[in-house]
């Protein structure tokens, strides 16, 4: 898989983690588990899967 430099991602449990600074997919979901979400934790990668 090919590092995608317009996604940085420090998870490196995600199994789309690459080299500790990007993600490889060519795009991801981002949702939240918030009702009416106001902080950065509020928000979630939900293409996250553990790698």
């Amino acid at each position: 898989m090919q590092n995608n430099e317009c996604i940085k991602c420090s998870v490196e449990k995600c199994k789309f983690n690459s080299s500790k600074e990007y993600c490889t997919l060519s795009q991801i979901s981002v949702g939240t588990h918030e009702s009416d979400p106001n902080e950065i934790q509020c928000t979630d990668c939900e293409s996250f899967i553990v790698g």
